[in-house]
């Protein structure tokens, strides 16, 4: 069985409906795809039920006609039935012939009536000529409607087209004007907060600090000078050192230092009692030796100058000294601040406390660290001179052999506390931890990961106890 369209774009072509049926409608996904006025997305379908074929409307908005007749639901189709769908019309059946159409809907073209006078010899006209001379003037007709369907198609294709370029040009020049407008925003704000930051910066007073130390000794008939300076300034540092006898120069320059790291030296200052000190100048000691301190400081608009010389200094000028002692160990790596002799003192002193707290390891996991700790600062120390003491070669060989040991104990832990986690004993993977974290620095990665851990293994216990 077959279907034939018989009006739009597709007049004449033919359709062989297969047993599972075809759809109708506007979507690309139906059988038959009709771009045609008053036709729904999905709009009908003709299939065969039985011995019949029926056509059923898929709930379209303007329905389905047989004959120009609507259906309801569906209906058995005959030979030569006219279906109408929207303007699409279309004729089933396999014979040539079928039932006439009937009268076009309004976008059909109809032509005036023709009036002509009848003579005689046209009366003798056979019926067969008047036939022909009707379905020709019918195919005439269908034509000029087929061409004022397919004008209308490429007006109604072109109106669409320039919407789209229109509403396509609008939306650019939009999207072209807000990007325009948040980048300015941008740049806007940037400038503003580095306008507000360069106010803060010149607001802020500025931080300067500067330390010297003169000692000059007369030994074995001969001036020993040891001179050290240390400038701060901004996020620079200075420092040189010139020791005569021990022959100790050096001379750093570290920049950018982090404002931070500058900032909590420059508080840690304030905490002490260094500016409610009073300007002291002591007199030159007629001894054979001159020690001379003096520590200048430019902060939060104040500055303070104390010199000390051949006294003993206060302790607010003391704890300023240590400060100073200790950000040129951790940030310039160096312990310049003190003479030889005192170096030598300060190394020893190192090296005897981490040799008694390596011996006794075993009573406390922290002694390793800290034994390896004081070995470092004895052989920053002690290393300074062109020579090596023998306290120097113990505390490096030291030094290897207790983290090697060290390194071997956090290995044991781990795996104990693996183990204890497996059988289920939480105290033990607990008690494994706590060792861990004994023999770490709170800044390594495995303190952190064993602190994270008891925090999980006490929690699973409190659960439990419950």
């Amino acid at each position: 069985m077959k279907v034939c369209f018989i009006n739009g774009v597709k007049n004449g072509e033919t359709l062989e409906l297969m047993p599972q049926g075809v759809s109708l409608g506007r979507e690309t996904d139906n059988d038959i795809t009709l771009l045609v006025e008053g036709v729904s997305r999905y709009h009908s379908k003709i299939e065969l039920k039985g011995d019949n074929w029926i056509i059923r409307d898929l709930g379209s908005t303007n329905g389905t006609e047989i004959n120009g007749e609507t259906i309801n639901g569906s209906q058995v189709l005959m030979e030569g039935d006219i279906i109408d769908v929207g303007d699409q019309k279309l004729r089933f059946g396999d014979a040539v012939k079928s039932a006439p159409l009937k009268e076009e809907r309004k976008t059909s073209v109809s032509a005036p009536p023709i009036e002509a006078p009848v003579s005689s010899e046209q009366d003798a006209i056979p019926d067969s000529t008047n036939n022909n001379s009707t379905e020709e003037q019918s195919n005439f007709f269908k034509s000029k409607e087929t061409q004022a369907r397919k004008g209308y198609d490429k007006k109604d294709i072109r109106k669409v087209l320039l919407n789209v370029i229109f509403f396509g040009g609008v939306f650019f020049v939009a999207a072209i004007f807000i990007l325009v407008f948040l980048s300015t925003q941008v740049v806007e704000k940037k400038k503003t907060s580095e306008n507000q930051t360069e106010t803060t910066k010149k607001d802020k007073p500025s931080f300067a600090l500067l330390y010297q130390r003169e000692v000059i000794s007369f030994e074995n008939d001969s001036y020993n000078i040891f001179y050290v300076t240390l400038k701060i300034e901004g996020n620079d540092a200075y420092l040189t050192l010139d020791d005569l006898i021990s022959r100790r120069k050096a001379s750093i320059h570290a920049t950018k230092i982090s404002q931070s790291i500058i900032d909590d030296f420059e508080n840690n200052i304030w905490d002490t009692d260094f500016f409610t000190l009073p300007v002291a100048h002591a007199s030159s000691s007629a001894g054979e030796t001159s020690n001379t301190k003096t520590i200048m400081v430019a902060s939060k608009g104040k500055l303070k100058k104390i010199t000390i010389k051949d006294e003993i200094p206060p302790h607010a000028f003391l704890n300023v000294e240590s400060i100073i002692r200790d950000f040129t160990s951790q940030i310039l790596n160096v312990d310049t601040l003190m003479t030889a002799e005192e170096t030598k003192l300060e190394g020893n002193s190192a090296f005897y406390k981490a040799q008694s707290l390596y011996k006794n390891y075993d009573a406390d996991p922290a002694n390793l660290k800290e034994a390896i700790k004081r070995y470092t600062k004895a052989e920053n120390l002690l290393g300074q001179f062109p020579y090596e003491s023998e306290e120097l070669i113990i505390a490096r060989r030291n030094k290897i052999e207790a983290n090697k040991l060290r390194d071997k104990k956090l290995s044991a832990l781990a795996f104990s506390c693996t183990q204890a986690q497996r059988m289920n004993n939480i105290d033990d993977a607990i008690s494994a931890c706590y060792q861990t974290m004994a023999l770490c620095d709170i800044g390594e990665l495995r303190y952190k990961n064993a602190k994270k851990l008891v925090i999980k293994m006490e929690a699973i216990k409190r659960k439990r106890n419950k």
